[in-house]
């Protein structure tokens, strides 16, 4: 048997958190936004607006565990593409998410969306 899923549909009834980020390196990392209480991260959407350079890489996560939510792996920063990583992790507290850029970027501008339930 095969199962269509359509991610839109499916999200039509989450939260989501939003944020632009640029090719500066942001090793304390950049903030999302906070994430309620009791919430699930179903999954995060990185959209790769224009390229960066200088070996270029993010994680998202929280200051406990950065790449909690996307680990470096799963999105390539140097080619204009969408990437789709699915933790399904559930906050116990009020939690704030960032996405850190790592290495040398001068350029280079993405999009992070953490949708939630």
């Amino acid at each position: 048997m095969t199962v269509a899923f359509d991610l839109m549909d499916y999200l039509k009834d989450s939260q989501c958190l939003d944020k632009i980020f640029s090719g500066t390196p942001s090793p304390q990392g950049v903030l999302i936004g906070t994430i309620p209480a009791g919430s699930e991260v179903a999954f995060v959407l990185c959209d790769v607006v224009s390229v960066f350079d200088g070996g270029a890489y993010i994680t998202v996560g929280d200051v406990v565990a950065e790449g909690r939510l996307m680990a470096s792996a799963d999105a390539c920063l140097t080619a204009v593409n969408g990437y789709l990583a699915s933790p399904n992790v559930v906050y116990n507290s009020d939690t704030d998410l960032y996405v850190f850029v790592q290495g040398t970027p001068a350029r280079g501008v993405g999009r992070i969306r953490v949708f939630y339930y």
